[in-house]
């Protein structure tokens, strides 16, 4: 007949075997579902900074000043919008926009022309945009300016930190006073 291939292991002791699997295996499970909904979603972190760019003699890079960095012999200020994939999935970036504090019905919100929109961002790379648009510049330095946010192709919305928008009125206030 059939002998054990352990004899000296109880049915006690497989029981106590088959249940350390099936816990070990309920963790694992666990862990992947916790990993997939939370740790692995799509984050986009945007940023906005008031500066001027500058080219760099002999080749066709810039660079860009922000705050106290401005130069005072520069003669307008430019937005640059930076957004970053902070998580762990690809996501394609589609616009830039904002909207007013105070919308009329002729303009709701302003739509930001990229040149390099839309754009697939992998896990933490950076897409910057410049605008020179002065009109922009005021309308974000006189408080017109309610929200600015980058849209992905789900339609979510990432918005710039107000804190930042705070800091871009400062930079140029500090600017204008260099200038003085």
């Amino acid at each position: 007949m059939f002998e054990p291939r352990f004899p000296h292991l109880t049915s006690n002791t497989s029981d106590l075997i088959a249940f350390g699997a099936l816990i070990t295996s309920l963790i694992a499970l666990g862990w992947n579902i916790v990993r997939d909904l939370f740790l692995e979603r799509v984050k986009l972190e945007v940023d906005l900074r008031l500066g001027a760019q500058s080219r760099v003699v002999g080749t066709s890079k810039a660079v860009f000043f922000s705050g106290s960095d401005i130069p005072k012999e520069v003669s307008k200020v430019e937005l640059l919008f930076s957004v970053t994939n902070v998580g762990r999935r690809n996501v394609v970036v589609e616009k830039i926009n904002g909207d007013y504090n105070h919308p009329e019905p002729s303009r709701v919100a302003f739509f930001f022309t990229a040149r390099e929109l839309p754009k697939l961002l992998e896990p933490y790379a950076t897409h910057s945009e410049i605008s020179d648009s002065q009109e922009l510049v005021q309308e974000l330095l006189s408080g017109e300016v309610k929200s600015v946010y980058a849209i992905d192709t789900k339609g979510k919305k990432w918005y710039v930190p107000s804190s930042q928008i705070e800091k871009a009125k400062k930079d140029y206030k500090t600017w204008q006073a260099k200038r003085r």
